[in-house]
């Protein structure tokens, strides 16, 4: 018996996808989308899958849509889709082709608000683009400043009273892929005086307050009054000026800063001075029981309205010692030198009676000769204050530093840096000035002496230099 083979089976085609469609979901997804037409289709078979191919893509799903990951999105890519049925066989393919994607639209002219001296809102309308991936670059004279998603930003930390150019970009994240600028100047505010601070010393008052790299000029009220529009870092004045009679004394401060015609706004400041007297001077110092390293000091005590809160010794401008009592003994002094003492009450408030002064020498050889006395100069620096050079004639006796008297009183002592500032002067008051090198050893030197007037420009220098 002859057996017959049983014909070839005829696998039946596939229609393929309909109406593929893409979608961009992201800078380098895509999301696709295609109809089924073998669903309506009475020769098809049944879809078992569908194939998604193209430039490194190769991905088998079940069913539409699809979100494909991992795009470049600087080059076009074509992308095709076929049906597949249980047995293999593939429909001809559908196709997409994404372009690729041009940089986002240039944003809105920026617009600035809420503008203070040291902080500006800047807004513009948005880019044109893919608002998943889309943000926007801030950056200030080309420097970066900061990055957001949103169509505004707040700038901070910005000069004040300055012009600054913002600048805004949009971009997709890590590709490349900027807009245009777009830019918008804008000028901050003058900022108000910082940081006021208030003090009293001797009856003698001073508001401060700190600088401003703006340079502008100060207006100051005192209680309501308008006392100067010509303040600079700071205004003193006398306290009897501003409120005489006993105390206390209550002050009320406002301060602006100004260029030309723009204003800051005003700061304030309250302060009350209690006791704005200095207590009486002590008595001269009386010196006994002198020896090589020591001796014993002792005056009449001070009063004051309130009490004295104690006195300060000075010796030679170098050692500042406190007590309670008016006596003081005195050790670890360089035997065989000068020691210049001056002696200070001071009160609760803060207040400093006039010094009372003195000197003695100790017994024994000195460890070496004393220095000589410097060479001074003085340099005009502003309407209350000069500027004090020196230098050491003897580099043998050079010193460690010197020690400054204004008047009698001791007014510094400068180590190492051979410059200084003297401060609160009057114009046209006559000034003494004695100035001693030190050593090492705290011996002092003869003093170089000028007497000057101070104008509010060069001293006029009135004995010539020791």
């Amino acid at each position: 018996m002859t057996q017959l083979s049983k014909p070839p089976v005829q696998l039946r085609p596939i229609c393929s996808p309909g109406n593929l469609q893409g979608t961009r979901a992201g800078l380098t997804s895509l999301t696709l989308t295609w109809d089924e037409p073998y669903a309506t289709c009475k020769l098809c078979p049944n879809a078992s899958h569908y194939r998604i191919t193209g430039p490194d893509i190769y991905v088998e799903v079940t069913r539409p849509p699809y979100t494909l990951t991992g795009l470049h999105p600087d080059q076009d890519t074509l992308i095709e889709v076929r049906a597949v049925t249980a047995e293999g066989v593939s429909s001809g393919p559908e196709s997409f082709r994404l372009l690729r994607l041009p940089p986002p639209g240039k944003p809105g002219v920026p617009e600035l608000s809420d503008i203070t001296d040291t902080s500006a809102t800047v807004s513009w309308t948005p880019a044109s683009g893919i608002d998943i991936a889309l943000r926007y670059s801030i950056t200030l004279y080309g420097t970066l400043v900061g990055y957001t998603r949103d169509c505004h930003f707040t700038l901070t930390g910005l000069e004040n009273h300055a012009q600054h150019r913002v600048e805004v970009r949009a971009e997709y994240e890590d590709s490349g892929l900027v807009s245009e600028i777009s830019q918008a100047w804008f000028k901050t505010l003058l900022s108000p005086p910082a940081g006021l601070t208030f003090s009293q010393h001797n009856g003698l008052c001073r508001l401060a307050w700190d600088s401003n790299p703006a340079g502008p000029w100060y207006e100051v009220w005192i209680n309501g009054q308008i006392v100067t529009d010509q303040a600079y870092f700071s205004y003193s004045f006398e306290l009897i000026d501003q409120s005489s009679g006993p105390g206390p004394h209550v002050f009320n401060f406002k301060v602006r800063a100004y260029v030309e015609v723009e204003y800051s706004a005003v700061s304030e400041l309250q302060a009350t001075v209690l006791d704005g007297v200095r207590p009486t001077q002590p008595g001269t110092p009386v010196v006994t029981d002198i020896s090589e390293t020591s001796a014993q000091l002792r005056w009449a005590p001070s009063s004051d309205e309130d009490r004295v809160g104690g006195y300060r010794v000075l010796v030679n401008g170098l050692r500042m010692l406190e007590v309670q009592e008016p006596a003081l003994a005195l050790t670890g002094l360089t035997g065989g030198s000068l020691h210049y003492i001056d002696v200070r009450a001071w009160d609760s408030a803060g207040n400093v009676s006039t010094p009372a002064t003195t000197t003695f020498k100790t017994q024994g050889p000195a460890p070496s000769p004393p220095p000589c006395a410097p060479y001074v100069e003085l340099l005009a620096y502003s309407a209350t204050s000069i500027l004090l050079k020196w230098t050491f004639v003897d580099d043998e006796s050079a010193g460690a530093g010197v020690k400054v008297m204004l008047d009698g009183h001791h007014n510094q002592t400068i180590f190492i840096y051979p410059i200084t500032y003297v401060a609160n002067l009057k114009v046209n008051v006559e000034y003494t000035l004695e100035v001693f090198a030190f050593d090492v050893y705290g011996q002092l030197s003869e003093p170089t002496v000028l007497v000057f007037t101070h104008t509010g420009t060069d001293p006029r220098v009135g004995k010539d230099q020791a």
